[in-house]
């Protein structure tokens, strides 16, 4: 007789199995709630006697605690009931433990080599790499049907970023923003109407862009030419409020060069303010650099004794990179070779209160 496991796999049957299980679970009980030797053996005789050819591990489990039942075992019955429980839980364990540790000390190759565009050294990386962990562990065990499950982990079919589906959240977009801004488009709940000039639909298209990206994960990709009819529209906009104003005054050529050197002053402004965004999110990033060093391998001395701040790093390079990053915010870091590694120190209490403070 052949038994079909919960996975779908397929083995011999086993009456070994069956005495374990209720050996177990008598274990558990008063001796008189227990079922003899020869109770077991007329159970796994029944089942026997049936004859077929093959049968779900469940049905068999079923028969048995029909069995223990019919013999007025109930308390057994129950027992063997906690014991089928139980087994299952074991069947599903949570598997992650291993894989995280092996992330946290940074020998988990497969994961280091999948993850190849990001420094798996870093605390924010390590973060988001565990949770990706849980939520595959999660999915495999309780979201996914247990087929789809083991054919991904068999390697027969690839369930594609199963680190995040436990989240309601998507991956990539391509915006189509050549619709959203030509009839509108809605964004938390309010109307937001076709753009009249170029600058405000340089804003609308940054807040869309922006609004998208805090509810997935991954990339997303804009065609930029829609932009183009604007210029048209600021221009017409900047021509048609002239006319109003010098009829008569100026001729058409004069109000269409003061126009066109109006749309250039935009796009100048756009471009000053696009730089400062830059700048501004170039020192967020940085201070997140510092603060991720700071926390994977930093120390600061009580400052009742003495002022000291350092970050150890294994190579130079790091060192070097973090110390004009902190110079950058006007900090004198020093570096120092020892024991192999290279520190990155500070000594005045002024300083360190400003890296503090940055951090």
């Amino acid at each position: 007789m052949k038994i079909v496991k919960r996975d779908g796999r397929i083995v011999e049957y086993d009456s070994d199995k069956i005495r374990t299980a209720i050996n177990k679970a008598n274990k558990e009980v008063a001796e008189e709630n227990m079922v003899s030797v020869r109770d077991i053996e007329n159970i796994i005789k029944y089942i026997e006697k049936l004859k077929k050819k093959r049968m779900l591990v469940e049905d068999v489990q079923d028969i048995i605690e029909e069995k223990l039942m019919g013999l007025g075992k109930y308390e057994l019955a129950k027992r063997y009931i906690i014991y089928r429980y139980t087994r299952a839980l074991v069947r599903k364990a949570n598997t992650t433990d291993e894989t995280i540790l092996s992330l946290i000390k940074n020998s988990n190759r497969d994961l280091i080599n999948d993850k190849q565009n990001r420094n798996v050294k870093m605390a924010a990386t390590q973060r988001d790499l565990i949770a990706g962990e849980i939520s595959k562990d999660i999915a495999k065990r309780m979201l996914i049907p247990e087929k789809i499950s083991n054919a991904h982990e068999q390697g027969s079919i690839y369930f594609h970023d199963l680190d995040y589906f436990l989240q309601p959240i998507i991956n990539r977009c391509l915006i189509n923003i050549g619709d959203m801004l030509d009839n509108g488009t809605v964004m938390n709940e309010k109307y937001i109407e076709s753009p009249k000039s170029f600058q405000v639909a340089c804003t609308v298209m940054t807040q869309i862009i922006a609004l998208v990206a805090s509810g997935q994960y991954g990339g997303q990709s804009i065609e930029i030419k829609h932009l183009g009819k604007y210029l048209r529209k600021s221009y017409e906009k900047y021509k048609s409020n002239l006319e109003l104003k010098f009829a008569g005054s100026i001729t058409e050529s004069q109000i269409e060069e003061i126009a066109r050197d109006r749309v250039k002053e935009e796009l100048t402004t756009i471009s000053r303010k696009d730089f400062t965004l830059k700048r501004k999110t170039s020192k967020m990033s940085t201070k997140g650099l510092i603060r991720d060093a700071f926390l994977r391998s930093g120390s600061i001395s009580d400052p009742e004794k003495f002022y000291h701040l350092e970050i150890v790093f294994t190579s130079h390079e790091e060192a070097k990179s973090i110390q004009k990053m902190l110079e950058d915010f006007g900090l004198d870091a020093k570096i120092v070779e020892r024991k192999g590694h290279y520190v990155v120190y500070l000594k005045e209490g002024a300083q360190i209160a400003d890296m503090l403070r940055i951090m």
